[in-house]
């Protein structure tokens, strides 16, 4: 097993290029610029690391005249025999050799076993690094929905709107058990949504997250949320909620929660509900661009689609 491992501040100059990484205290994590309260909010690599604060920073990229040509927010990664870097950004710069032969410097220094840039827009990379492929690249997007959207329900689709009608009518209601038994519901739905899935032939993630949901957990950071009717739960969505934003971490329902409408409205009373606490972001998670049937249920209500492309070495 790796040791565990620290982000360093490090500054690195080439020819041309200079690199500046910062790590944040949890202490001021929320204190910098616009540009990382943006990406604290809506990037799917700082969400799945709240747990990991301290491994936080900021990673500069300047040019030969010192003026900021990119500024991402990085964070470590780690499992038991990896150590990823990961940098996310909105930036336009260019990933060209000088960028990379900065970036290898960097991840040792770091000690790293791998890489993951992540950039949110979803432009294409043009890209001359000698060990990047086509393979390694991956698109997706993320859909993000105001709470307000709950409203009335103007912003859903047809199909969203008559599932949470018929789920009001079948008299769906909320349950609220203790974790140990809401996390073995949850994690049998959430198997179920997968099986179902990919007997449709649509892409599955890998059976993961379990330690994360725990850790979210301790930290107080993630609950739970469940749906059903009578005596049994028909759906089951995992929150992760931090300063104005909630994400839709991991979720699940059954064929009959599907067939009720259980999952639309678990969503729909999820949003009711941030509405009325103040959060002003609901990240519905990402769907890769593959998956049509899961980027059209995030769609349907009303959230917008945000692209994002990562490179993985």
């Amino acid at each position: 097993m790796l040791e565990r491992w620290s982000l360093r501040h490090i500054f690195f100059r080439s020819s041309d290029l200079s690199i500046n990484i910062t790590p944040l205290k949890d202490d001021c994590i929320r204190e910098t610029s616009d540009e990382m309260d943006w990406l604290f909010l809506y990037s799917p690599i700082a969400y799945a690391n709240l747990i990991k604060r301290h491994k936080f920073g900021i990673f500069n990229v300047l040019d030969s005249s010192g003026c900021n040509v990119m500024s991402a927010l990085v964070c470590l990664n780690f499992g038991v025999r990896s150590r990823q870097l990961v940098i996310s950004t909105r930036s336009n710069f260019i990933l060209d050799k000088r960028f990379w032969s900065i970036i290898d410097v960097i991840v040792n220094i770091q000690k790293s076993t791998s890489i993951l840039v992540e950039f949110i827009g979803g432009r294409d990379m043009p890209t001359d690094y000698k060990r990047f492929t086509p393979k390694d690249l991956h698109r997706a997007e993320f859909y993000v929905m105001d709470p307000d959207y709950s409203e009335g329900m103007l912003s859903y689709s047809q199909n969203h709107r008559r599932n949470i009608r018929r789920a009001l009518s079948e008299e769906m209601k909320p349950f609220s058990l203790p974790t140990k038994s809401a996390m073995g519901v949850h994690l049998e739905l959430w198997s179920e949504s997968m099986n179902r899935r990919q007997d449709r032939g649509e892409p599955v993630a890998e059976p993961s997250g379990i330690d994360s949901i725990r850790r979210f957990l301790r930290s107080g950071l993630g609950r739970f949320v469940q749906f059903g009717k009578n005596d049994q739960i028909l759906a089951s969505a995992f929150l992760v909620e931090y300063g104005v934003s909630c994400v839709y971490y991991k979720a699940g329902a059954n064929t009959e929660g599907m067939r009720l409408g259980a999952a639309h409205f678990l969503i729909h009373e999820t949003a009711k509900d941030l509405l009325v606490r103040g959060f002003k972001i609901f990240n519905l998670g990402i769907a890769a661009a593959n998956n049509e049937g899961l980027r059209r249920f995030k769609a349907g209500f009303g959230a917008n689609a945000i692209p994002i492309v990562r490179i993985y070495v």
